[in-house]
């Protein structure tokens, strides 16, 4: 506390060679001893065309792979949203259906669209991948880009 009776409380911005990660939060209590505490860990979805080594293509699949894994250790509930395409083998990435029937509606008057979610959960505690599977816009199509309605296949995502 300051003279007038205010908590005094600031951000150091950054990493420094000493201490890696998010900011810390420094409050100066009234006894003059500084004290640094680590702000909340954030909860982060990563949604992604791509991501290594489900499906890479460009470096997209790289760059959501490896900084989902830092933010992990750096201790945010880190998660990844992806496409589930039809090339991807499900008896090397074991999945489970957290959400079967999932009806995303699509703005007009047809019917909804019709999804599943399935979870892969890697060893080591590693970052959970949420495949999002539909038959028409990812399962049946023989590459990740290059479609004349990739922008409904991303906005679906």
């Amino acid at each position: 506390m300051n003279p007038y009776g205010h908590k005094l409380t600031c951000l150091s911005m950054g990493p420094t060679p000493d201490r890696m990660g998010p900011p810390m939060k420094t409050s100066i209590n009234p006894s003059s001893k500084i004290i640094k505490t680590r702000p909340k860990p954030l909860k982060i979805l990563f949604v992604a065309a791509e991501v290594a080594p489900y499906a890479s293509v460009g470096g997209l699949g790289q760059v959501i792979y490896f900084l989902a894994r830092a933010l992990k250790k750096q201790g945010h509930d880190v998660r990844i949203l992806m496409p589930k395409y039809g090339y991807m083998d499900e008896s090397k990435y074991k999945t489970k259906m957290v959400w079967p029937g999932l009806a995303v509606p699509t703005g007009g008057k047809e019917n909804p669209l019709i999804c599943n979610v399935k979870l892969h959960t890697p060893a080591k505690a590693d970052v959970p991948v949420y495949f999002l599977e539909n038959m028409e816009y990812y399962e049946q199509r023989a590459n990740v880009y290059g479609y004349i309605d990739d922008h409904i296949r991303w906005g679906l995502l």
